[in-house]
């Protein structure tokens, strides 16, 4: 079980000489096992009496034994696993679709969507996209709330070959339009709901209630024609712009594999139970979203907007989110 405080049989003393090192001991044992924990500390332990008793004069500094003293930095960093680093996200997910298609993919509210009518629905508006010149290293923009529409977007936009870029309803128009510009988007996908936070755009507006219903039967065959690869764009964030004009940070699909797939710190499975509510703005969202949907998980979608912790706590008992 993972250990978010010092297990209480191995905590540290908190000399006031050393307060930033007990601290930084704390912050690092907050990522590791209760085993783990002790390992780190021992060494400290034998650090922080030895300097005590020094200070006191009743004694001279004791140092670590060999079995005690901290890993070498090569053993540390040996975190190399194996992952798909040829595969785009759309393939991993067209791997689940495939696996179970009448597993829950999405909830949002009442409404359940399977990993079928997922790919369905992002297969007809990516072959729109593509209709409209989408492919690899083209940015689409989209302006939604958290809802089933915005991940049907977000992986349609993907099987068009293109990268998303999240705008924030909650932005000022000003910063949109900015971001708009500045990505050179072909495209935004919004709803009539939203059109508002555009406005100023002269970019083509596709409607996510209308984008479905414009493409035709080859649809499926468009969207597998997607020509993207592993080293292709996937989106585009950007920077507050605290500090100057924002700034775009580009992903590509192999780095979103790299960080939900072969990996050892969460634990993904069909079986689970995942909840969604870190802004699609914030990069947080990327371990959201595609952990769950690219394992056979089902994605739990948070309501758009601030959440409290009465209402966050009876979300995750009723749709029985993991927690860890």
């Amino acid at each position: 079980e993972r250990a978010h405080q010092m297990h209480p049989t191995h905590t540290l003393p908190q000399s006031a000489c050393f307060p930033r090192a007990y601290r930084l001991v704390h912050r690092v044992a907050g990522f590791q096992t209760a085993e783990r924990i002790a390992e780190i500390a021992r060494p400290w332990q034998s650090f922080f009496h030895s300097e005590q008793r020094k200070r006191s004069n009743h004694g001279s500094r004791e140092t670590a034994t060999v079995s005690q003293r901290p890993l070498p930095p090569a053993d540390w960093n040996n975190t190399a696993t194996s992952f798909p680093r040829d595969a785009t996200i759309h393939d991993l997910f067209r791997q689940q679709a495939s696996r179970r298609p009448n597993a829950v993919a999405l909830v949002f509210g009442p409404n359940r969507t399977t990993y079928a009518e997922l790919d369905r629905r992002s297969d007809r508006l990516a072959s729109h996209l593509r209709s409209l010149g989408g492919g690899p290293e083209t940015v689409v923009a989209l302006c939604l709330p958290r809802s089933t529409e915005q991940i049907v977007t977000i992986l349609a936009i993907l099987k068009a070959g293109c990268a998303y870029l999240p705008l924030d309803p909650a932005n000022p128009p000003g910063r949109n339009d900015f971001l708009l510009r500045d990505s050179n988007a072909l495209a935004v996908v919004t709803s009539r709901e939203m059109l508002e936070k555009i406005a100023g755009t002269k970019l083509t507006t596709v409607f996510v209630e209308e984008g479905a219903d414009e493409c035709g039967n080859d649809s499926v065959a468009k969207a597998e024609a997607c020509a993207a690869s592993a080293a292709s764009l996937a989106y585009v964030i950007y920077t507050s712009g605290s500090t100057g004009e924002p700034k775009g940070v580009m992903v590509e699909h192999r780095s979103v594999a790299r960080l939900v797939m072969g990996q050892k710190y969460a634990s993904f499975g069909p079986d689970r139970v995942f909840l969604q509510l870190a802004p699609v703005c914030f990069d947080a969202s990327t371990f959201e979203i595609w952990g769950p949907l690219l394992h056979g998980a089902t994605l739990v979608i948070g309501r758009e907007g601030p959440i409290d912790f009465t209402e966050l706590r009876n979300l995750i008992e009723s749709s029985l989110c993991a927690t860890r």
